[in-house]
């Protein structure tokens, strides 16, 4: 299959087995992105099985959720039916579980993570049920992410066997899906809970030589207390006890109510500087640093006044592929602070993305001839760009600005977070510098970063992000999933809104392109 080229699809190597199937890393001739093929083993290719791979594509359309692996398409060419899907650059969880457990705290932020994800999914009637670490990635960012909803129930459809056997992979199954019971979102509930047991501890919470010893144990023991082999947060040790409840009534009812729970809980953090003495160092360093900073601002000349200025995506160096979609975040967050100072000429991201359409086929140009190039047809007098270097432990971003009729760079600075800042805060804060250095004026209303037209959730940025990619290829019912998404998390993220009231009259006026 390597070399081979499928549609648009080249593919380029082998990632590794799927959910009944083979998955390939292949690049998008059309777009230039790097995208996952899954194709079904050829012994296993019946009409069932081809079947159930639709049924696949049916479950993971109706998701949108920065948690769940984005679904792009359904292909089918000579006979061969397969599924495009976002690529995400890291490994899964269980090549992570290889090499230990995980610590209280990324055990809590796992456990975070995919409980939004769940819910997102059970909220439009999609249960996973085969959640397991090898069925859930790591982006190189560190987020996690649900894969492969190949046995996935729909609330109008149960995508089995049809054979009456069981469905799923035992030792994640819940008790009342190993007595042949269909289960309901508690299932994936329990799924989770093992999850974080095995997270915690390096083992299953119920093992055994064969599979009928390990559904034995499962229906009729308890697992070995969690304490005995990790000290970690009490409130999270109960809430996987809670989790592993043989009957579904003593579990968390809901995937949100168990987001809800793991909201609540912190875990202590290791202090930085664990001496008087390196507190005093490091207090001493920062007052010669800030009267060093304050010498530096007053002595050096600013920005060459005149010309709007047309602000690049970012390019995500920490994530290539930028599943986490942290440089259009980083870009349009920059675009609405930038703004809210009322003097900047900004130019929008819509009219950018706009006269790059038009100018048209781009793959070959640099990415600076590219810039010039986008806002010699814009008029902008200036261009930023940036990057994103690191996202852990600390978020670390450069940005540029540069004349756009010669491309000489005229300002190049370099910001890095604090511990525990997230990349909302950074960017806030390269934002508020890049104000003091850009010329002043008023031309394009963009809406306030900060005030209640942008948001400060980075799930919602994320989603409204996604939305505006859904937008770009047409497809309009995902677009809006996603913007609604975003609005559910921030009900103040008045610009989400705006682009649902866009998308009302896009859709009313075009046809939509989403996967049958």
């Amino acid at each position: 299959m390597i070399g081979r080229t499928i549609l648009q699809y080249e593919i380029l190597a082998l990632l590794g087995p799927g959910a009944g199937g083979q998955v390939y890393l292949a690049l998008d001739r059309r777009t230039q992105r790097k995208v996952a093929l899954k194709f079904l083993n050829p012994a296993r290719a019946s009409t069932s099985d081809r079947g159930q791979l639709v049924r696949e594509a049916r479950a993971a359309s109706r998701l949108s959720h920065p948690g769940i692996v984005t679904l792009y398409g359904l292909e089918e060419e000579r006979g061969e039916v397969f599924l495009v899907e976002e690529y995400i650059h890291g490994q899964t969880l269980a090549t992570r579980l290889d090499k230990g457990r995980l610590s209280a705290e990324e055990s809590l932020r796992l456990g975070r993570e995919l409980s939004e994800a769940l819910r997102h999914a059970h909220e439009r009637g999609v249960l996973h049920r085969d959640l397991k670490p090898s069925n859930i990635l790591i982006a190189n960012d560190g987020s996690y992410k649900i894969a492969d909803f190949g046995i996935a129930r729909l609330d109008d459809a149960l995508t089995s066997s049809g054979s009456g056997s069981i469905v799923g992979t035992i030792p994640y199954m819940s008790p009342e899906r190993l007595r042949g019971h269909p289960g309901d979102a508690r299932s994936d509930l329990y799924s989770l809970g093992v999850v974080l047991y095995e997270a915690l501890t390096h083992r299953r919470p119920f093992d055994g030589a064969t599979e009928a010893e390990v559904l034995y144990r499962a229906l009729n023991e308890e697992p070995e207390p969690i304490q005995h082999t990790n000290p970690a947060v009490r409130p999270l040790v109960r809430l996987v006890g809670r989790l592993l409840a043989k009957e579904p009534g003593a579990r968390p009812s809901s995937a949100e109510a168990v987001s809800a729970m793991l909201a609540d809980q912190g875990v202590p953090r290791r202090p930085l500087w664990r001496s008087k003495q390196g507190m005093l160092w490091m207090a001493a360093f920062g007052l010669l640093a800030i009267g060093a900073g304050i010498a530096w601002w007053k002595l050096r000349p600013p920005v060459p006044s005149g010309g709007s200025v047309a602000v690049f995506q970012f390019e995500n160096v920490a994530d290539p592929s930028d599943g986490s979609r942290y440089g259009a975040i980083a870009s349009n967050l920059l675009v609405w602070r930038l703004a809210e100072s009322g003097g900047t000429h900004v130019i929008s991201t819509e009219r950018i993305q706009d006269a790059v359409d038009e100018i048209g086929d781009l793959r070959n140009l640099p990415e600076r001839a590219l810039a010039r190039r986008v806002a010699s047809r814009l008029r902008a007098g200036f261009i930023v760009t940036g990057s994103i270097l690191r996202t852990i432990p600390n978020v670390l971003v450069t940005a540029e600005i540069s004349d756009a009729s010669l491309g000489r760079i005229l300002e190049a600075t370099r910001m890095e977070g604090r511990p525990g800042q997230t990349l909302v805060e950074v960017v806030d804060s390269l934002g508020t510098y890049l104000t003091l250095r850009l010329p002043r004026g008023t031309e394009d209303s963009v809406t306030s970063f900060g005030q209640p037209g942008s948001s400060r959730d980075l799930i919602a940025l994320q989603l409204y992000v996604q939305g505006l990619e859904y937008v770009a290829g047409g497809y309009w019912e995902k677009a809006q999933i996603a913007f609604e998404g975003a609005v559910r998390r921030d009900p103040g993220f008045l610009e989400a809104r705006r682009q649902l009231a866009l998308l009302a009259w896009r859709k009313a006026s075009m046809v939509t392109r989403e996967v049958p």
